[in-house]
């Protein structure tokens, strides 16, 4: 067909296509009504299919919640030590083979110890030798305490014989009572008979009263001591003897002079104020007080000399002031017991033993050769877990924390732990920081061998009768945790995936959270038990398969 006809043929196309229209009107109309008309069935269909959103639920429980920390890492001996005598020399005994297990102190290997059995031997002669010395001297020095313990005890009796003369005597000198005085003690009278003249006399006349009392007071409380002892007494109880003996002595010799310078003070006020005639039995009783002063002061220096010799007698068995003699026996003995001791643990040096139960790992010994360096080496029985965990969790760890660890070459095997090591310093690689925690095994089994891969579930936290949902149904916005609820609760919960319709949303309730496990988390407020939640809601969906039906049949179903 020539160029100029096509080109005809195409212009008169839209010409062709409206006079068709035009001259089939009704029939176009009907296809656009029947096109309209199964849009809008198909939009009608996929609205009518369309799901409604759907809500899973559940009741806030009562429950015990426990919090664990997961990680990996590999078994380890508890206890490893390579071991060596201390001693040298040549080796003589080799008890044990690698592989094998021992006990906690097994004889493993012993060397040649000819020489240090001798210096042990040499070392308890010497000991017996300074032991016989030394019990010499303080046989010795018990003959001193024994003769010190009797003169002790002897310087006592007297003095307690002499006081109650010496403090019966000051009594009459200052309390008796005469006619002479119209029925008043001595003291008084002596007192108001010079007060006018002398100034100092109550206070002389007060002060030989008080020293009276006081050795009247420590008389009657030591006398009884006193009574109790007697030359066979312990060198303790003849030392607490003379110290109140001489507590007393000094105290009534202080009471003589006492009463003797205030008789003194009288007679001096009578004669230079020329009174009256001197009392009768002035003289006498100041004669008396002199005597009574010059006993006390013998006794008390007596019993202090006595003390002191016994003191010092004593003293040799607690080794404070010793005699030369004992104290350089004594010296000799300790020396002596020192240098056996030495023998004794050179000696031991000879000996290698294991330091705890456990598995020869290697040996290296063989009788008449020298010890190699290490002789033996030896892992313990106890095993641990060590894993490397992240800054996250191990700040989540602390000692004393129970777990549970799994095996991956024992099949079954579960054994529990204590967390018993934390690393106080992380290992950064690669920017991620890492913490080794070493769990020790509260039990062990043969099958765990060093260098075994484990899993291990730390417990971190444990609450029991815990109020808890789902941690599904845990939500945060800003920082803060909430629940979703329907107010009223869904009337037929559904707890299944297909979960429950409902054309009311749920509103949002906050909530308190504590731990929480691998499903549920614990919950502190805002919720009560039994309590209805959102644990997850489905959104509605088109029914593919309807939709697609109803299409086919609506749009393209006339063609």
């Amino acid at each position: 067909m020539p160029i100029d006809t096509l080109a005809g043929s195409a212009r008169s196309l839209p010409s062709r296509a409206l006079a068709y229209t035009k001259a089939h009107t009704a029939i176009t109309g009907i296809i656009i009504i029947a096109v309209l008309a199964a849009g809008y069935w198909a939009y009608s269909a996929l609205a009518t299919n369309a799901a409604p959103t759907t809500y899973v639920t559940a009741n806030a429980k009562v429950s015990t919640i426990v919090s664990s920390v997961t990680g990996s890492g590999q078994v380890s001996a508890t206890t490893e030590a390579a071991l060596k005598p201390e001693g040298s020399g040549t080796v003589t005994y080799v008890g044990v083979k690698a592989g094998q297990k021992v006990g906690a102190g097994t004889l493993l290997l012993k060397l040649d110890t000819t020489s240090a059995e001798k210096s042990v031997r040499d070392a308890g002669a010497n000991l017996a030798s300074a032991e016989i010395s030394y019990q010499q001297a303080i046989s010795s020095s018990g003959n001193s305490i024994t003769s010190a313990r009797g003169s002790g005890f002897d310087s006592a009796a007297t003095a307690w014989s002499d006081l109650p003369g010496i403090l019966s005597g000051l009594d009459t000198i200052l309390h008796e009572r005469t006619a002479t005085y119209g029925g008043r003690t001595n003291a008084n009278a002596y007192e108001d008979l010079i007060e006018e003249n002398e100034p100092a006399a109550r206070a002389a006349a007060d002060k030989a009263e008080a020293s009276y009392r006081a050795a009247k007071n420590l008389y009657d409380k030591y006398f009884s001591l006193y009574q109790t002892a007697n030359r066979d007494s312990s060198a303790e109880d003849i030392l607490a003897l003379l110290e109140h003996t001489n507590e007393a002595t000094s105290a009534a010799n202080q009471a003589a002079k006492d009463t003797l310078a205030f008789l003194n003070l009288v007679q001096s006020t009578v004669d230079a104020h020329n009174l009256l005639t001197p009392p009768a039995g002035l003289a006498a009783q100041i004669t008396s007080a002199a005597a009574y002063a010059g006993k006390a002061q013998g006794d008390s220096a007596s019993s202090l000399s006595a003390l002191t010799t016994l003191q010092n007698a004593t003293a040799t068995l607690s080794g404070s002031g010793t005699p030369l003699a004992v104290r350089s026996a004594e010296l000799s003995l300790t020396k002596a017991k020192n240098a056996l001791q030495d023998a004794k643990d050179n000696l031991a040096d000879y000996y290698l033993y294991a330091p705890f139960a456990g598995t020869v790992s290697a040996l290296d010994a063989t009788v008449g050769t020298a010890a190699g360096s290490p002789a033996v080496t030896m892992i313990g029985e106890e095993k641990s877990a060590v894993l490397s965990l992240d800054e996250v969790d191990a700040a989540k760890i602390k000692l004393g924390q129970k777990a549970t660890l799994t095996f991956d070459a024992i099949d079954g095997l579960m054994l529990t732990g204590t967390v018993s090591g934390i690393d106080a310093v992380g290992t950064v690689s690669q920017g991620v920081v890492t913490y080794s925690v070493t769990i020790s095994l509260d039990a062990g089994d043969e099958r765990v061998k060093p260098g075994m891969t484990v899993s291990a579930s730390i417990i971190t936290a444990t609450a029991p009768n815990a109020l808890s949902v789902p941690s599904g149904a845990i939500k945060t916005m800003n920082g803060a945790s909430y629940v979703q609820v329907f107010d009223p609760p869904l009337a037929e919960a559904n707890t299944g995936s297909a979960g429950t319709p409902s054309p009311a949303a749920p509103k949002n309730v906050p909530v308190e959270t504590g731990i929480s496990d691998d499903t549920s988390t614990q919950i502190l407020s805002g919720l009560g038990e039994g309590d209805q939640v959102v644990v997850r809601a489905n959104n509605g969906t088109a029914k593919t398969t309807a939709t697609s039906g109803a299409t086919r049949r609506a749009g393209f179903g006339g063609f």
